[in-house]
């Protein structure tokens, strides 16, 4: 097997995907050798916003509007009493619409229930929407986040701390319990831009991207990598990951809808990306809930991944 490989998928009633389906959805994957498992955040889709989604996810984003995302953290959770070696992540939190040191606390908790198995992904977003709905500027978001995961990390520490920043102003406080992992969760900076590699080098231990090109992999990966050495920041000690969506994946697919030469094209993704200094790719393969035990034990066979 090549790199490791990480399953992102959905906990919602599209598909059938009701009640404890996420956690077995877990559990099988940690069974079958995947690496880690990814929980989304989306709290709210404005009507309409299906029309301006980065990746057209027309059909998809439909189906959200109807059936909507289980919460992060609290899908992580579950997964971590269900589990024991699987690495357990968010992608991607969007930091800016939550007060930091409730993330922090959060956060905190899954990594000790994991017992230091939690990958903090984080990222802005993309629809203004979603901001406003929450209360939240749109504007200065990337400011935003970036001050609020300074805070996240200060908080972390389990310490009496204070923190001034732009959005952020707290003295002589302690958020607890602290991580399970020294000192911190990794975090990982979610999305494909220069100002994800502005704050992967600010505050970031990891990128990632999502839906490149393996070409485009690799030009991110060197512009990264010198923004880093320019920084002063040891590029190897930066995590890579992205993520990867087969064409024509829906949450709502039927069996018949499945296109196993889809899973070919998967495999050799993963190998481009991982010849290109890669460290996991992180697949939503989207399979049907209906027959997904085996649909995805034959997938896992197709991309190389060893039963445990």
């Amino acid at each position: 097997m090549g790199i490791p490989v990480g399953v992102s998928d959905v906990g919602s009633r599209a598909g059938n995907r009701a009640g404890r389906w996420v956690v077995d959805a877990a559990r099988l994957c940690e069974r079958l050798g995947f690496s880690s498992f990814w929980a989304p955040q989306r709290v709210l889709l404005a009507q309409g916003s299906d029309e301006s989604h980065p990746y057209g996810l027309d059909r998809e984003h439909r189906a959200m509007h109807q059936h909507g995302f289980f919460e992060t953290f609290t899908s992580l959770a579950a997964i971590a009493t269900a589990t024991s070696t699987l690495k357990l992540g968010s992608y991607v939190d969007l930091t800016g619409l939550r007060n930091p040191l409730v993330t922090a606390h959060l956060a905190a908790t899954v990594d000790q229930l994991s017992e230091g198995r939690l990958l903090y992904g984080c990222g802005v977003g993309w629809t203004p929407d979603e901001w406003a709905g929450l209360g939240v500027p749109w504007e200065r978001r990337g400011a935003r986040t970036t001050d609020y995961l300074r805070a996240i990390k200060a908080a972390w520490s389990g310490e009496l701390f204070a923190y001034q920043g732009e959005f952020v102003d707290v003295a002589k406080v302690r958020v607890g319990p602290r991580p399970y992992q020294d000192p911190h969760p990794p975090i990982l900076i979610g999305g494909n831009s220069q100002a994800t590699i502005d704050r992967v080098v600010a505050v970031g231990d990891g990128w990632l991207g999502y839906g490149l090109a393996a070409a485009d992999v690799r030009t991110f990966i060197n512009r990264l990598r010198a923004a880093l050495d320019a920084a002063g920041r040891d590029p190897s000690a930066v995590s890579l990951r992205v993520g990867y969506r087969p064409r024509g994946a829906l949450i709502d697919a039927t069996p018949d809808e499945l296109d196993r030469d889809t899973w070919v094209e998967m495999r050799d993704y993963i190998d481009a990306c991982g010849a290109v200094g890669v460290d996991e790719v992180v697949i939503s393969p989207r399979i049907p809930a209906d027959g997904f035990d085996d649909l995805m034990a034959e997938m896992a066979g197709v991309l190389g991944i060893e039963l445990h």
